[in-house]
C-alpha cells in the first residue's frame, strides 16, 4: 500500500486544490460524454487502494464519529438506489453528498499507515491558506462576473465560482487553525495572530 501511497495523496491534493481555487470548474472536469468526474476517479483508486489494508477496518472501529459517518453513508446510498429507477444518473450525482465521505475514510487509512503524513498534510494546508485568503478576496471581488470560456461539455465558465463555498473554506480554515494550529502554537505566536485578527 505504501508504495501507491504518495502518487495518490498527491492526487488528492491536486483535487482539494482545484476545488479551492477553481471551484466548480474544477469540478466539472470529466472524460466529455460520462459521468466520471476527477473527484469521483480519484476516491475509486484511493478505495481500491484502502480497502485492502487491515488498518480500513482498524481506522472504523477506533472512531465513533466515522462508525456515524458510516451509518449516514449507507442511508444516502439507500436513497441512492430507492432514487435511481426514477432520476438515473443525477440520484448518483447527487449522491455526493455522502459519497465523498468516504474520503475521510480513505485518508484515515493512509494516516494509520503512514503515522507523520498528518503533520506533513498540516505543514502543506498551513502554508497553503494565505495563498487562498488572496485568490478568496479576489473571488468576491469578481462576484457575478463570468469569462465566455467554458468547461469542455459543460455550460460552466472556467471563472464560475460560489460564494458559499469560499464561506466553507473559511469555515476550514477557522477550525484548522483553532484545533491544529493554535494548541501548538507558542505565546509569542499566540499574541500575534490574535494581534493580526484584531481590524
Amino acid at each position: 500500500m505504501e508504495r501507491v501511497t504518495d502518487p495518490f495523496i498527491s492526487s488528492v491534493l491536486l483535487v482539494l486544490a482545484g476545488y479551492m481555487f477553481f471551484d466548480r470548474a474544477f469540478a466539472w472536469l470529466h472524460i466529455p460524454r460520462t459521468p466520471l468526474f476527477i473527484g469521483e476517479a480519484v476516491l475509486g483508486i484511493g478505495l481500491l487502494t484502502a480497502i485492502w489494508s487491515p488498518n480500513f477496518a482498524i481506522f472504523i472501529r477506533r472512531n465513533r464519529s466515522i462508525q456515524l459517518l458510516v451509518l449516514f453513508m449507507l442511508w444516502g446510498l439507500a436513497l441512492t438506489l430507492q432514487g435511481f429507477p426514477r432520476w438515473g444518473i443525477d440520484a448518483v450525482r447527487d449522491g455526493a453528498l455522502w459519497y465523498y465521505g468516504l474520503f475521510a475514510l480513505v485518508l484515515g487509512t493512509l494516516m494509520l499507515t503512514r503515522p507523520s503524513l498528518f503533520d506533513r498534510l498540516a505543514r502543506l494546508y498551513a502554508r497553503v491558506i494565505p495563498v487562498w485568503l488572496i485568490v478568496a478576496f479576489a473571488r468576491l471581488a469578481m462576484a457575478n462576473r463570468e469569462w465566455p470560456l467554458r468547461i469542455p461539455d459543460s455550460d460552466v465558465s472556467i471563472t464560475y465560482h460560489k460564494v458559499g463555498n469560499i464561506a466553507v473554506h473559511g469555515g476550514m480554515v477557522i477550525l484548522f487553525m483553532a484545533l491544529i494550529v493554535w494548541p501548538k502554537a507558542s505565546a509569542q505566536m499566540r499574541r500575534r495572530i490574535t494581534l493580526y485578527s484584531i481590524p
